[in-house]
């Protein structure tokens, strides 16, 4: 037991660490530490408690770079708008207060209504899968319509293809979603922050409030990414959005989507046996999640979720400190280095072939503000295989 809390302690402080350097994926710490967990005695529960503890403080230390540098991942991308001007009046801090409180509440209402998964998740899950062409065709012509411009339509198709190339490459597929996301999510934020020239003012106290409402819009868009194939947070929530109002519930919501979107990956993994985040794929990868092993992760991930919440005002001084007196494009530099020498050790000259192409569609996404159209690289295999086109996702 001690074991247990030691090591997912270790994934806070690392989910801390993904959460506030732009471009760094929780996913990259989760695969590259597989060479560790093959090679050593460390047993799957151990493991599963580090993946869960790195992956719910990511959740909630993520935002900070999407809010004070306007460099978001896929995830927090819709913060970066409000975020930066919250910051821009020096109310950054309460900005950040607001994604943290949307973790909260999605963390209650995960708690209040997970029996209710495990009753009636599977049954509507089949019940949905006669349909799911249809609504995984309904989210792909949202996400352009949503980001109406040439370069949303470009964007689209140019991720679908990538999806469908990558999915049927000789190469391990245990790995290539790390060049995918790498190349079209973490390179572009981290190139950006990079050649850019931000100054962050003096942030004002936080302002204490709460929005329900946000949190729990943003919960009801974690449980759609959580169980719909290929439906990542950031779309999901931008479905959402026109039943949001003001930047307190977007915010709020925000932070509700990315935190329960990680426990109702757990939930549909165990239940529906589907994995539909990086966390839940990389627990597959290396085998069932047997009832003690789900155990295992939720409990992790609730522990994870303590010991995160006090964590995050710590974290977030020393963000500002280090964006101010830190040489910010070593690190980055030092990031995109990890990326490179990951990709290569796992998937070979043509995973770097898939980073180099997703990142030049990320750039265009990056730089024409239509980032949820890049989701399309898991959206379209999916809605082929529903379509039985024949790709496997």
């Amino acid at each position: 037991m001690l074991e247990l809390l030691s090591v997912t302690a270790l994934g806070v402080l690392i989910g801390a660490l993904t959460g506030s350097i732009p471009g760094l994926h929780p996913n990259t710490i989760v695969f590259s530490s597989f060479p560790i967990y093959f090679s050593t005695s460390i047993g799957l529960p151990t493991y599963i408690a580090f993946v869960a503890g790195l992956s719910v403080s990511h959740t909630f230390h993520d935002f900070l770079p999407a809010i004070y540098l306007s460099a978001p991942s896929s995830e927090s991308a819709v913060a970066s708008i409000p975020g930066a001007e919250m910051v821009k009046n020096g109310d950054g801090k309460t900005a950040y207060h607001y994604t943290v409180t949307g973790g909260i509440i999605a963390v209650t209402a995960v708690t209040v209504l997970s029996p209710l998964f495990f009753f009636l998740l599977d049954p509507v899950y089949d019940f949905l899968s006669g349909f799911m062409a249809y609504i995984l065709g309904f989210f792909l012509v949202f996400i352009i319509f949503e980001n109406w411009k040439i370069s949303a339509l470009t964007v689209t198709a140019l991720s679908g293809a990538i999806g469908v190339i990558a999915f049927r490459m000789p190469v391990n597929q245990s790995f290539i979603l790390m060049p995918v996301f790498s190349g079209l999510f973490a390179v572009p934020a981290a190139l950006d922050v990079f050649i850019s020239d931000f100054n962050i003012p003096e942030q004002g106290d936080v302002e204490k409030e709460v929005s329900w409402r946000g949190g729990l819009i943003g919960f009801v868009s974690g449980l759609i990414a959580g169980t719909v194939p290929g439906v990542g947070a950031g779309a999901a929530t931008s479905f959402l959005s026109p039943l949001i109002e003001d930047r307190k519930e977007v915010l709020t919501g925000l932070g509700a989507v990315n935190t329960s979107d990680i426990f109702i990956s757990f939930i549909a993994l165990f239940v529906l046996e589907k994995a539909r985040s990086g966390a839940s794929v990389a627990i597959q990868t290396l085998g069932d999640l047997s009832v003690p092993l789900f155990l295992t992760a939720v409990g992790s991930s609730f522990l994870a979720v303590g010991l995160s919440l006090p964590l995050t005002a710590r974290t977030e001084k020393v963000f500002l400190r280090s964006v101010r007196f830190f040489d910010l494009n070593t690190v980055l530099l030092s990031v995109l280095s990890v990326i490179l020498g990951l990709t290569v050790y796992f998937t070979g000259f043509l995973g770097v072939l898939v980073l180099v192409v997703s990142s030049l569609v990320g750039f265009l996404a990056w730089f024409k503000d239509c980032r949820t159209c890049a989701m399309a690289v898991l959206i379209v295999p999916a809605l082929f295989f529903y379509l039985g086109v024949g790709i496997f996702i």
